[in-house]
């Protein structure tokens, strides 16, 4: 298991996501400095009662299930290893994905991407889905199928996206393409609905993440330096598969 360094730090940023695109914070806010101080374009719903679909339980999903709970909400997941201690704890109830998809309000990523994730979010998908669910993704950008998302969001199959990552990141996030543009045109598509936001795969950055993967990483090189065993060292049976 890679080293835990931003579980909380991502956690927190998914549910930041989740009010941004829920309350219209990011359309409020552009209106506002416009002296624009109308409603009708802002309405959002509640939490409290309303089903959470966390595809993915590990560190990062974990934390959003004690969040969500504190929110009042019914927490649906799904997960290959169920973990009892959520159950016990929070009360949650592990349904396969289609389930999930059928009965959450708002649905949230946080598998990592492998073979059987790779565009888990597809047509298929979005057309099991509530007309009115919020999907969610800090985890990574090819789980959804950007293509077929933009069919969704075009057909009105879901009611918002927000995620922090994107399939086809390298080239664009981490670098300021305020003069010269973008070529995407998946993603320049995305950034014109009114329902999506998007952050350039900034969950991670808060101060004591950063932190964490400095003396993470100080700590692997000492142990190299030194010859010493790493508990975060990848063993020959990891490296093969």
């Amino acid at each position: 298991m890679p080293p835990d360094y931003s579980s909380h730090a991502i956690a927190e940023h998914t549910v930041a996501l989740l009010m941004a695109i829920n309350r219209k914070i990011d359309i409020a806010v552009r209106q506002v400095r416009s002296y624009n101080f109308e409603q009708k374009n802002l309405l959002g719903f509640d939490l409290v009662g309303k089903t959470i679909g966390i595809i993915g339980t590990g560190r990062i999903g974990s934390l959003m299930v004690k969040i969500m709970h504190g929110f009042g909400c019914k927490i649906l997941a799904h997960d290959v290893f169920p973990k009892r201690a959520l159950i016990e704890q929070f009360e949650i109830e592990y349904v396969d994905v289609v389930q999930l998809y059928r009965q959450s309000d708002v649905i949230s990523l946080h598998v990592p991407l492998t073979h059987d994730t790779h565009y888990m979010l597809n047509e298929k998908a979005f057309e099991k889905m509530k007309p009115d669910v919020l999907l969610l993704n800090t985890a990574r950008g090819a789980v959804v199928d950007t293509r077929d998302l933009i069919k969704a969001l075009k057909r009105n199959l879901i009611a918002g996206y927000a995620a922090d990552v994107y399939e086809n990141e390298k080239g664009i996030f981490f670098k300021d393409n305020s003069e010269k543009g973008i070529f995407d045109d998946n993603l320049k598509t995305l950034l014109s609905f009114k329902n999506v936001l998007i952050t350039p795969h900034q969950a991670y950055v808060t101060r004591e993440a950063l932190n964490n993967i400095a003396e993470i990483t100080f700590g692997n090189i000492d142990c190299w330096a030194q010859g010493e065993s790493c508990e975060n060292e990848l063993g020959y049976e990891t490296l093969v598969l």
